[in-house]
């Protein structure tokens, strides 16, 4: 897919945002792996994009895709946030004057 400033325009993206695609791409960018990474580190928001530009299924698709990616990521920083705890707890006691054998 190729997408111009314009065709942003017309599906009434933010001027600012459309204003960043043609700084860093001009006239269009062709929508791939390498142009959506460069779209996220400049902060433009693919969200929007895919609700603007996906058809029904393809969005449906990247919806169910990155719920299951935020479920992850939620289970990874539960694990990570216990680990924390229980390894900060000592100090916390120790800390308090309490002895943790």
């Amino acid at each position: 897919m190729y997408v111009t400033p314009e065709m942003l325009r017309e599906k009434h993206a933010c001027e600012n945002q459309v204003e960043m695609v043609q700084s860093e791409w001009g006239s269009g960018v062709v929508v791939n792996a390498e142009s959506l990474k460069r779209a996220r580190e400049l902060g433009l928001d693919i969200n929007w994009f895919a609700k603007n530009f996906l058809s029904v299924t393809a969005l449906k698709a990247y919806q169910e895709t990155k719920a299951a990616a935020l479920k992850a990521y939620q289970e990874a920083k539960a694990a990570a946030l216990k680990a924390h705890e229980e390894a900060t707890a000592p100090a916390l006691l120790v800390g308090l004057g309490i002895e943790t054998n």
